[in-house]
């Protein structure tokens, strides 16, 4: 899946933009403040609609006649797709353009791409704050794997695939325990520092 580009009518803050993504890598970037945030949650949006706290959170700050905006995305046979969302009109049911067929549809990301917001949310869109991947996504990569094998003309072995992640997984632990350690020492020099400096100056 590649996003080629995307028009903003009105979401949060952002009132009329656009722009297009590079076929590599598309960095954005700016102030805090400046609706990196609200770029990302207008993306993810497009995709899987809006709950009653994000259309709460998102509502156009300044009275526009749209509220939303489209998302051109490619998918991996090279077939393009318009997702066009007015949430005034529904948060949930989006109207999809391909070629010169028009399709109405609650959910295009899962539809058209076979993406679950769970899948998104952990994989594809990963917030600044939020690289802790779902509990429980693990059992649901397994379910696909042993789905996936048990439809295929071949059988694959997942075992390995599922040890390797297991293991990757125990390894990010262990970095993040070793970050966390470093901190608290840290924490304790500054600490010591203080008190001793605090010491000199009154005595």
């Amino acid at each position: 899946m590649k996003i080629h580009q995307f028009r903003i009518h009105a979401f949060g803050q952002l009132i009329d933009i656009g722009e297009s993504f590079d076929s590599k890598v598309t960095i954005v970037y700016g102030e805090n403040e400046s609706g990196k945030t609200t770029l990302h949650q207008f993306i993810r949006a497009m995709f899987f609609g809006l709950d009653k706290k994000s259309n709460e959170q998102y509502f156009p700050w300044k009275e526009t006649g749209r509220y939303g905006g489209y998302l051109e995305v490619e998918d991996g046979d090279g077939e393009v797709y318009i997702i066009d969302r007015d949430f005034k009109k529904s948060l949930n049911d989006a109207t999809v353009y391909c070629g010169r067929k028009t399709f109405q549809m609650e959910k295009p990301a899962f539809n058209l791409f076979d993406l679950t917001s769970k899948w998104y949310d952990n994989t594809i869109s990963i917030g600044q704050l939020s690289t802790h991947i779902a509990s429980d996504m693990s059992s649901e990569l397994k379910q696909y794997l042993v789905n996936y094998t048990s439809e295929a003309d071949d059988y694959i072995d997942i075992s390995k695939a599922i040890w390797l992640l297991d293991q990757k997984n125990k390894d990010v632990k262990k970095s993040l325990l070793e970050l966390e350690a470093h901190k608290v020492d840290d924490f304790t020099k500054i600490k010591s520092r203080y008190y001793s400096l605090h010491f000199r100056i009154t005595y």
